[in-house]
């Protein structure tokens, strides 16, 4: 799930320099140099005037488009947050799937399902984000057959 907060985050707050990184180095074939690299051509892109989304695209030129166009949409659905975060657990699933594929993914593909529908009900991304990290599990709002959500 954190792999997935950190889409959000570039999202909501973009100049969150460690959720940018979690995220690139998520991307096959980038490592820390590259990713800090790519926050950097933000950093700049950004002094030089240019929007959030402006910033972002140059600072991912070279990398995979579906990140480009799957941030892209997660700020499009900005204001419906559960769907901002199934668009961002859509963007990751296949490198998740990859990174987790021994880490018993099927139940992690699930706990996303049932975060998204949690997430449905906050107003902001950063209201999710603040929540979810002040209790990750929602406990109170589980119920038996939704079962449990990992972090």
């Amino acid at each position: 799930m954190r792999d997935v907060l950190s889409a959000l985050r570039v999202v909501a707050n973009p100049d969150d320099e460690v959720a940018w990184l979690r995220l690139l180095t998520l991307v096959p074939r980038v490592g820390d140099v590259t990713a800090a690299r790519a926050f950097d051509a933000f950093l700049t892109a950004r002094d030089g005037g240019a929007t959030a989304r402006e910033a972002r695209a140059s600072a991912l030129k070279g990398m995979p488009s579906w990140l480009r166009d799957g941030l892209d949409a997660i700020e499009e659905a900005a204001q419906r947050v559960g769907d901002a975060v199934g668009r961002a657990a859509a963007m990751l699933q296949p490198t998740l799937a990859h990174k987790y594929r021994n880490e018993n993914w099927e139940a992690r593909a699930r706990d996303l399902a049932h975060v998204e529908r949690l997430a449905a009900t906050r107003r902001s991304i950063l209201e999710f984000i603040e929540e979810y990290i002040l209790s990750p599990v929602f406990a109170s709002e589980l119920t038996p057959e939704q079962g449990r959500v990992t972090t």
